[in-house]
C-alpha cells in the first residue's frame, strides 16, 4: 500500500480587518482549487491593534485602499466583487470575530465562517464586531445557535487568541498577512499569485 503523503501545511497569520488579508485569502482559496488534497491552511488569529485604539482613517484613505485591492482582485482573477463603502466607514474591531470563528470551529464550520466575516466586512460593510452580526452570520451556516451564543459569551475562546499572537511575535511577525509555507518560507502582503504557486512547487519537490 503506498504510503499516504501529509498536505503541505501554509500558516496563515491575519486580521479580518485588514484588506490586503482578504485578497491573501482570496488567493488561497484560488490556490486550494488548483492544488486541492496537496496542501492545507491552518489560520493564526492576529490582530492589528491588539489592545489599543483603532487609528483613524480619512475617507479619501478608506476609498484608496479599497480601489487597491479592487484592482488587485480584478488582476488576478480572484472571485469575488469589492464594493466601495459608504461614508463615514469605521473600522470595526475583529476581537469578536476571531473568538466566533474559534466557536465555530468546535462545530466543524470554520472555513465557511470565516469567508462570510469577510464578505460581511467587505462587500454588506458590516459591523463585525457586533456581536448581532456575527450571530446572524453563525445562523447562515446553520449551526447549533445555542451552543454558539454560550461559547461567545463565556469567552472561553480568548485564550486561543493570545496564544496565536504571542506566537507570532516569537515568530518575528510584524505585520499581517503573513503566509509560512512547510516552516520556511515566508510570504509577507498581498504578493501575486504566481509567488505562492513558485514557493508551493518548490515545497512539494522538496
Amino acid at each position: 500500500m503506498a504510503e499516504k503523503i501529509s498536505p503541505l501545511e501554509i500558516v496563515v497569520f491575519s486580521d479580518y480587518i485588514c484588506p490586503f488579508c482578504f485578497v491573501g485569502y482570496l488567493t488561497l482559496k484560488k490556490l486550494k482549487e488548483e492544488y486541492g488534497d496537496r496542501i492545507s491552511f491552518t489560520w493564526k488569529h492576529y490582530p492589528l491593534y491588539p489592545g489599543t485604539v483603532k487609528p483613524y482613517f480619512s475617507d479619501e484613505y478608506i476609498l484608496n485602499v479599497f480601489e487597491r485591492i479592487k484592482k488587485l482582485v480584478e488582476e488576478r482573477g480572484l472571485d469575488f466583487d469589492i464594493v466601495p463603502p459608504k461614508l463615514p466607514f469605521t473600522l470595526p474591531d475583529s476581537m469578536k470575530a476571531f473568538e466566533a470563528s474559534e466557536c465555530v470551529r468546535d462545530q466543524g464550520k470554520f472555513w465557511e465562517f470565516h469567508e462570510k466575516v469577510f464578505e460581511a466586512l467587505f462587500r454588506e460593510h458590516k459591523d463585525i464586531g457586533s456581536i448581532e452580526v456575527l450571530k446572524e452570520i453563525a445562523a447562515s451556516i446553520e449551526i447549533d445557535m445555542e451552543k454558539f451564543e454560550k461559547c461567545l459569551k463565556n469567552g472561553s475562546k480568548r485564550e486561543i487568541i493570545k496564544q496565536n499572537f504571542r506566537e507570532g511575535r516569537n515568530r518575528g511577525i510584524t505585520g499581517v498577512p503573513t503566509f509560512i509555507i512547510k516552516n520556511h518560507a515566508v510570504i509577507i502582503g498581498a504578493e501575486p499569485y504566481s509567488l505562492f504557486k513558485e514557493e508551493i512547487d518548490r515545497a512539494l519537490s522538496i
